[in-house]
Parts: C-alpha cells; sequence; structure tokens
C-alpha cells in the first residue's frame, strides 16, 4: 500500500513478462469434442488420400485411353505389322505405363500390369485392317508429338478421335472409276497391253472396284467368296473380248491379268514375310498361308472363268501372251499413272505424292532395266528394284524433315518478309495511279449509299485499315467518309481484307524424329508385284496348253503311295498365280527390310530356299 512509485512500475514490469512467457490455458474443452475433432482430421485425411488417388487413376486411365486408341488407328491405316510391339512398347514406356503387347493379325492383346498391388489388366484391341496412307501419316505424326513430350495424352486422345471419325477423303463411288483407271495403267508394262485393250482394261477393272467397295461391303456372305467371284467374272469377260475376231482383236492374257492385279496379295505376302523375319512367328505364320490361299482362290478363280467361257464356244481364244505389246518408252508415262492412282486408292495426301511417285518410277527404271541384262533369273531385278526403294525411302525418312524444316525457316526467315515489303510497295503504287486524286473530286457516292456501307461496317473498318497496309499519314480512322479532295493520297476500300501483314502470323511447327518410310515406299511396292510377275511370266502361263482351254480339259492328279502320277497334263494356273505372287514378294521384301534396318532380313539364299520350297510343294 505504502510503496513507491519505482517499486510500482518494476511490479507491473515483472507481471507483464510473465504473462509473456507463461501461455495461457485455453478454453476447456469437452470429451466429446475431443473425439469428434480427431474422426474430423482422420476423415479429411482419408478425403486427401482418395482425392490423390483418383487424380493418379484418372491419369493412368487416360494413358491406358491413348494407347488403345494408338494402337487400333496404327492397325486400322495400315502401319507396319512387325513393328507395331515396338511402336507400343516404346509409347508405353514414354508414359510410364507397364503394359505387354501381343500382336495377332486382327486384333492386338494389351496387358497392363501394376506392380504396386500386383494386379493386371487385359484388353483386346480388334480392328479391320485396311490400309489409309494419309490418317497413317497424321497418326504417326501424334505418335511422334507424344514419345517427344510435345503434346500430352490430353490433347493427343481428341486427335486421335477426330482422325478416326474424319470421313476418307474420296468415297467408293469416285474409286470405282479409278480401279478402272488403275487396270488400264497397269497394263501396258506389266502385262503387254496395247492401246485399244485399254478401254476393256477400265471396264474390268471398273467391275473389280464396284464388286469390291460397294458389293461386298453391304453383303457379308458375298465379301467371303469375293476373291474368286470377281476373278471368275473377270476372266470370263476376258477371255470373252480376247476371243473376237479369232483373238486379234483384244488380247486375253493382258485383260485378264491386268483387272485382277490391285487383289493381287503381294502385300499380305510382304507384311508376312516382314514378320517372320522379325520372329513374330504366330502372326507371320498366320498371315502368310492365308495369303497362300487367298493367290490359291484367285488362280482357281481365273481356271474357273476360262474354262466356262470354253463351254459357250469353240473358238475361244487360247493365247497367253500379247502380239505387238506398246513400246517400252511409254511405259514411264503409266507407272507414273499407276502410281497416282495408288496414291488416290490408298487415300494418300497429296502432299505425299511427289516423293511417292519419284520412288516408284526409280523403282521401275531400276527393275525393268535390269531384267533385260539379266533374263531368266528374276531374282536379280527384284533385288536392285526392292534395294533402291529401300534405299529412297528411308533416305526421305530420314532426311525429308530436315528439307522440310529448312524450307520453313528460309520461308520465314527470308522470303516473307521480302514479300511483305514488295506487296506494300505494289498496292501503294497500283493505288496511287488508278485513283488519281484531285482537288474538287468526289466519290459520286449518295448518302443513301454511305449510310448502307456504314451499316455494312466493313467502310469504316476498311478505312482504318489503310493508314498500315499503304503507308498513308493522312488516313482516316473514324467511321465518316473522305473524299480525295481532303486527302488525296486515300482511295476507298470497301469491305477489304486485312493482309498478312496487319494479321498476327503464327510461325509453323517443325518436324521432328523420322518420317514413315513404309507409307513412302508402299505404292512402289505396289508396282513393283506386277513388274515381278512381268518379269517371271505370264499369271496364265500355267494353262498346260491352249488346246485344253479351247476343249476345257483339264488336267487330274492322283496321289498313291505318297507319289503323284499325272493323269494327263497338269492345270496349274492356280499353282503359278500363288507361286509367282510369294515369290515375287518374298524378293522385295528381302531387300526393302535389309535396307531399312529394323531387323536382319534373311538373304538372298534363303529366298531361294523359299522358292525351291513352293516348288517341291506344288510338285512343279
Amino acid at each position: 500500500m505504502l510503496a513507491t512509485p519505482g517499486q510500482t512500475d518494476f511490479d507491473q514490469e515483472v507481471t507483464e513478462r510473465l504473462k509473456w512467457h507463461r501461455p495461457g490455458m485455453g478454453k476447456r474443452t469437452k470429451s466429446g469434442q475431443s473425439i469428434s475433432s480427431a474422426f474430423s482430421k482422420i476423415i479429411k485425411s482419408g478425403r486427401d488420400e482418395q482425392i490423390k488417388i483418383k487424380i493418379h487413376l484418372a491419369g493412368t486411365l487416360a494413358r491406358q485411353t491413348y494407347l488403345r486408341k494408338l494402337c487400333k488407328s496404327l492397325m486400322k491405316y495400315g502401319a507396319p505389322t512387325h513393328r507395331l510391339e515396338e511402336y507400343m512398347n516404346m509409347s508405353a514406356r514414354v508414359l510410364e505405363i507397364e503394359a505387354q503387347f501381343l500382336y495377332i493379325p486382327g486384333c492386338m492383346v494389351i496387358s497392363f500390369d501394376d506392380s504396386s498391388v500386383h494386379t493386371t489388366e487385359v484388353k483386346l484391341v480388334r480392328t479391320s485392317q485396311g490400309v489409309d496412307l494419309g490418317k497413317l501419316r497424321d497418326t504417326h505424326e501424334i505418335y511422334k508429338d507424344v514419345v517427344h513430350d510435345r503434346i500430352g495424352v490430353e490433347e493427343a486422345t481428341p486427335r486421335l478421335e477426330a482422325i478416326m471419325s474424319r470421313k476418307p477423303k474420296f468415297s467408293p463411288w469416285v474409286l470405282v472409276p479409278v480401279y478402272g483407271f488403275a487396270s488400264a495403267s497397269v497394263g501396258p508394262f506389266a502385262f503387254q497391253a496395247r492401246l485399244i485393250d485399254l478401254p476393256i482394261c477400265f471396264l474390268l477393272g471398273c467391275i473389280l472396284g464396284w464388286l469390291q467397295l460397294i458389293v461386298s461391303p453391304q453383303n457379308e456372305m458375298i465379301s467371303n467368296v469375293f476373291e474368286i467371284s470377281a476373278a471368275v467374272i473377270t476372266s470370263f469377260l476376258a477371255r470373252a473380248f480376247g476371243s473376237i475376231k479369232g483373238g486379234n482383236l483384244f488380247c486375253f492374257s493382258a485383260l485378264a491379268q491386268s483387272s485382277i492385279a490391285l487383289i493381287l496379295p503381294g502385300f499380305a505376302v510382304l507384311s508376312a514375310s516382314l514378320e517372320l523375319q522379325s520372329r513374330h512367328i504366330v502372326a507371320g505364320s498366320v498371315r502368310m498361308v492365308y495369303a497362300i490361299i487367298y493367290s490359291l482362290f484367285l488362280g482357281f478363280g481365273i481356271t474357273i472363268g476360262t474354262v466356262l467361257f470354253g463351254l459357250l464356244t469353240k473358238n475361244a481364244t487360247s493365247a497367253t501372251t500379247c502380239q505387238n505389246p506398246m513400246p517400252s518408252q511409254w511405259y514411264y508415262f503409266f507407272v507414273v499413272g499407276f502410281t497416282l492412282c495408288l496414291i488416290v486408292i490408298n487415300q494418300a495426301k497429296w502432299k505425299q505424292a511427289p516423293a511417292m511417285v519419284l520412288i516408284s518410277l526409280v523403282g521401275y527404271i531400276i527393275n525393268f532395266h535390269s531384267s533385260k541384262h539379266f533374263q531368266g533369273n528374276a531374282q536379280v531385278s527384284n533385288t536392285l528394284g526392292a534395294l533402291s526403294i529401300g534405299v529412297m525411302a528411308n533416305l526421305h525418312a530420314r532426311i525429308g524433315r530436315h528439307a522440310d524444316n529448312w524450307c520453313l525457316d528460309q520461308w520465314e526467315r527470308r522470303l516473307r518478309p521480302r514479300w511483305i515489303k514488295i506487296r506494300k510497295r505494289f498496292l501503294h503504287h497500283h493505288r496511287g495511279k488508278i485513283w488519281p486524286a484531285s482537288r474538287g473530286q468526289t466519290f459520286g457516292l449518295n448518302k443513301s449509299a454511305q449510310e448502307m456501307e456504314l451499316r455494312r461496317g466493313g467502310y469504316s473498318h476498311g478505312l482504318s485499315q489503310t493508314s498500315n497496309d499503304i503507308d498513308s499519314p493522312h488516313a482516316s480512322h473514324s467511321g465518316g467518309l473522305n473524299t480525295p479532295t481532303e486527302y488525296p493520297d486515300t482511295r476507298p476500300c470497301l469491305h477489304r481484307k486485312p493482309s498478312s501483314s496487319d494479321s498476327t502470323y503464327t510461325p509453323r511447327t517443325r518436324k521432328i524424329g523420322y518420317g514413315l518410310a513404309a507409307a513412302a515406299m508402299l505404292p512402289a511396292i505396289f508396282v513393283q508385284v506386277p513388274s515381278g510377275l512381268a518379269v517371271s511370266g505370264s499369271l496364265v502361263s500355267g494353262i498346260t496348253s491352249a488346246d485344253q482351254i479351247t476343249r476345257n480339259a483339264t488336267g487330274v492328279t492322283t496321289v498313291a503311295n505318297g507319289t503323284a502320277a499325272a493323269a494327263g497334263s497338269i492345270n496349274s494356273v492356280a499353282f503359278t498365280v500363288g507361286l509367282s505372287v510369294v515369290q515375287v514378294a518374298i524378293g522385295i521384301t528381302d531387300h526393302c527390310r535389309f535396307v531399312s534396318c529394323s531387323v536382319v532380313g534373311v538373304s538372298r539364299w534363303e529366298t531361294a530356299e523359299w522358292a525351291v520350297f513352293f516348288l517341291e510343294l506344288w510338285g512343279q
């Protein structure tokens, strides 16, 4: 009570420090509230964990969906089947997805693994395989962008869906006459067709295209017998036209072979041999057996068609070669025409056409001229032709992107700025001469016309952009009309679109990675198959004699005690077609595969062993 003022201040200071060091007790909570707060913390942490799991699962499912759609697109549009598993493994490795892939013709078995929980999910991607070189190029671009981390699966998946939902570039009815042009183009350089034979080749090719593109997709039963039906119909009509005037007007063999050139199983044998060389035994064996049976169907169809017409007339032609063929210097134009038809049929983009035509033409030239020097040995000419195709296609795939990027750089850095300056000067000079301005001169637009232009909104926009385009310092940015008397350097610009110099220019994306060599060489390979058949001989040369065709006599083979005894001459049309196509396709595949450097290809000795095997198998 009687403390001095100094003591009072000291006591207050001590009290304040004690309050500052001593923590408060806080509010007293009940036991029920503490339990509820503990449960709320547990629930909150559980929700956070669930959110994390959902986000992780959503990302994983999105990447798996992208892999399935990519696989379906590659299979559907004709990607190299021997590299499908490699493409998918690379994509899964980049996306950090544990997956395994097993390819079987027509489907892909995908196993998604999760080592953290030891679970596996198996998916089956099944689709009808075809060839669409344009969509295949777009799909391959998306694949490269994802592999190089330029885009994510969130952007890649919608792009794949857009590609799959996009309509074909050419409708089936447009492709029907293209089939006719293709048959007419392949006849001269592959089967010695003459100029007079081309209209009939066009007609038979249109019939083939109509059967394959219009009739077969609408009826499953017809599609199952399409090969035999097409071969029977075309060979029947070919022999009918070839028998006119005793066979001196049209060439039977050229008509019969050129009409079925587009359905020869060369691509199937090519894919099968590539798969076998890549050690994909299951897929390669299945496809090879299918290609052999398919070629036998075509051969039997040709036999049936020719014999059926022989039943109708005794004067049916029996010539299996053409007389007075077209000069060989004209063959190159038909090779280019056939390649262009293949580009349209396979839905390729026009930007791919120059490289495809060049590769195809070079391959044919080498094959054709080498066949003259190595007569009687078709494997040598096929080897050289396929070697040139493989070299050029792979050079195009590896160097083409550098050429494209260099051209874009030159355009954007040098040519485009100069073009803009030249255009501005030209427009300024051109407008100044055509629209001379003198004082007292008016535009002659009345008030109603002026109001109409102002309502449309284009006149004021045109005037507002004039100063940027022609460098006029007197241009008006208002919405009113300016006469040349007031602004002599201005001319009316009604509804003028802004130039490229006014708008913001977005540089084009540069290409990365290698291109798809298979797409570039595919038309050239299609050209090589009939070219190789032309070197090896006629597809109908297996008919024993022309007399048997006219008399409808076919050979009968009897097998007893493991030996074959011929009860007459053997009619081997079916075996000739199968052997010729398989031998040519394997010879082409051997060296195209070797040059592509993906897997070590078979050697020429192994190709010869394949040929000997089929010769022994078919009793030649």
